[in-house]
Formats: structure tokens, C-alpha cells, sequence
């Protein structure tokens, strides 16, 4: 339950960041060196790029595969309890890592 607690809260922040910031979308640190601002116009405007819609669908299959492996705990076997449990380990990496970049760019935009 404490790893669901966790996974709700960086959920929450992707979910909102995908649908409802005027942050631009996240890029690769390569992709910076190219385009390193947004366009003025752009600014202030809620952004629609691919990279906002990729966060709310990256919240919806990791919320539904963390939430399927529960259904293995009703293995008898020690199975049952390991998979669960790496599942839910590797998706709340991915989530911190996609949340650290939320952050970096909200301070960016803001500084």
C-alpha cells in the first residue's frame, strides 16, 4: 500500500502537468541544444505537444498494469508476491524520473 501511496501522488502530479500546464513539453537535453525556447507566442498558452499527451497516457498503462499484477498474488507460489512488487518498483522509478522532469522544467519556465 505504501508503494500505491507513492505512485497516487507522482500520478497526480504527471496527470495535471499533462493536461492542465502551459510548461512546454518535455524534451530530451539533446533537443534543447536545438530549439532552446519556445516561441514567444507559445508562451502562456496551455501546450498540446506530444509530449503532454504522452504523460496522461504513460498514467493510464502504468496505473492499469501496477493495478493488474495485484492479481497475482493469489498464486500460491512466492511469485505471487515478487511480481507485484517489481512491477510496481520499476513503474515508480519511471514516475520519479518523468516527475523530476516535470519539476525541472516548471523552475525553469518560472525562472
Amino acid at each position: 500500500m505504501m508503494l500505491q501511496f507513492l505512485h497516487h501522488i507522482a500520478w497526480t502530479i504527471l496527470l495535471f502537468h499533462g493536461m492542465f500546464s502551459t510548461v512546454p513539453p518535455l524534451t530530451l537535453p539533446s533537443d534543447q541544444a536545438a530549439a532552446p525556447h519556445a516561441p514567444s507566442a507559445a508562451r502562456g498558452a496551455p501546450s498540446r505537444g506530444p509530449g503532454k499527451w504522452a504523460l496522461v497516457a504513460y498514467v493510464f498503462v502504468s496505473h492499469m498494469g501496477v493495478s493488474m499484477t495485484s492479481l497475482t498474488q493469489s498464486m500460491p507460489s512466492v511469485v505471487g508476491c515478487i511480481v507485484p512488487l517489481v512491477v510496481s518498483g520499476v513503474a515508480l522509478a519511471a514516475s520519479g524520473y518523468l516527475v523530476w522532469g516535470v519539476v525541472v522544467a516548471t523552475v525553469k519556465k518560472a525562472s
